[in-house]
């Protein structure tokens, strides 16, 4: 735990500021509610949250500009200029456009320059640090206040937004316990996963088990692999053997806690594979494709217009929004750019380019818009880093 909070070996410069605070950024809606019972500060939430990302930024504008390359501004100029023209191109789609125009083009696409120039080599301690302190300060709330709402739509939907933002942190502990067993390091996994399993969303689960699957069968060279992965094929025949039996049992562990059983109530009732009732929008989108313009597509956001919402599956928003053609091009060179990145990447890049990829591309197969997305476009411009230099590090941090 003193890793965890021990910050006076820290050494910032503005940009390792900026860094820091935007992995972290899920802390700022707890200090919301810490500000909001503070006299005076309280009248200022808004604009101090602004301003507590917002100047880290500004203070590390110098070395941004002498980082950025080409490819960056090509990348975000393009891209705005892409969603710029579905406003001639698809007017009909402006609604939906207005909705994310700020925060997609402000907010979610610059965090490809992020990722060009983010090496986990160095912020790794950090970011673990801020992870642990997420999932501790989560499950505090949760406890403390959360469980005792009544839940409602807005309640769940809530939970689904907690779940999702919580994800990357989850992943990146469990990286960490794959690295390092300590019971610090496994203590933590699990306060993450219960705490997903607290929130009863299914695909944040679905993510942390992906990850922690394939990060295992994948690097098989890392310490006690023999181990884990016995230990995974134990569990697995455990579970298969007495599947109802620990179900039943977390369930009644789940109640005693006060927390969500709707997961393991799914596994009980034979649902837990169901689907989430958006069937109909993937069946109502494909059908509009069969029938109608698959070559050219809709535009971005073009589902909103028939389904009232995004396709929830990545590759079918690619392919409605740009065409069979054009999508099924596009996805390719998605996959091409992140398995290039991946073969020529070094161990540690790999081991976060998987973390990436599971914490925004699986994620993306179930829920959510790449529009939305800062994990994807981080996976995205990490890749392109890895691409760009023969170590795999772009730039040099010596100041």
């Amino acid at each position: 735990m003193r890793n965890i909070l021990n910050i006076s070996r820290w050494r910032l410069s503005p940009f390792d500021l900026m860094v820091y605070v935007l992995w972290g950024v899920l802390l700022l809606s707890y200090w919301r509610g810490i500000n909001n019972k503070i006299p005076f500060f309280k009248n200022y939430t808004d604009e101090l949250e602004i301003a507590i990302v917002v100047v880290p930024i500004v203070l590390a504008l110098p070395q941004i500009v002498k980082r950025i390359k080409p490819i960056d501004l090509i990348f975000c100029i393009g891209f705005a200029l892409l969603y710029l023209l579905n406003y001639v191109f698809y007017p009909e789609n402006h609604i939906a456009l207005d909705d994310r125009l700020l925060r997609c083009l402000f907010t979610v696409v610059p965090f490809f320059i992020y990722g060009r120039m983010l090496d986990i080599d160095r912020y790794y301690k950090g970011f673990y640090r801020i992870s642990a302190f997420t999932i501790l300060l989560t499950v505090f709330y949760y406890f403390s206040y959360a469980q005792n709402v009544a839940v409602d739509v807005d309640t769940e939907n809530y939970n689904m937004s907690a779940s999702y933002n919580l994800l990357p942190h989850v992943l990146f502990v469990l990286w960490a316990t794959f690295k390092k067993q300590s019971l610090e390091n496994i203590g933590l996994s699990i306060l993450g996963i219960f705490q997903i399993i607290a929130y009863g969303t299914r695909g944040p689960l679905v993510c942390a088990l992906v990850f922690f699957t394939l990060y295992a069968l994948i690097f098989s060279d890392m310490k006690y692999a023999r181990l884990i992965k016995g230990l995974i094929v134990a569990m697995g025949i455990a579970v298969s053997m007495f599947f109802y039996e620990i179900a039943i049992f977390l369930q009644l562990q789940l109640q005693n806690f006060g927390m969500s059983t709707r997961i393991v109530d799914k596994i009980i009732e034979d649902e837990l594979t169901d689907g989430s009732g958006r069937e109909w929008i993937a069946e109502a989108l494909y059908d509009i494709l069969e029938n109608g313009k698959n070559f050219c597509g809709y535009g971005l956001l073009g589902a909103e217009r028939y389904v009232g919402t995004y396709p929830h599956k990545i590759y079918l928003e690619f392919m409605f929004s740009f065409g069979y053609v054009v999508g099924i091009l596009l996805l390719f060179a998605v996959v091409l750019l992140i398995a290039k990145a991946f073969i020529k990447a070094s161990q540690i890049n790999k081991e976060f380019i998987l973390l990436l990829v599971c914490g925004s591309v699986v994620k993306l197969c179930m829920s959510g818009t790449f529009l939305d997305d800062t994990i994807f476009f981080i996976l995205l411009g990490y890749c392109a880093q890895m691409l760009m230099t023969k170590k795999s590090l772009l730039y040099n941090w010596r100041r």
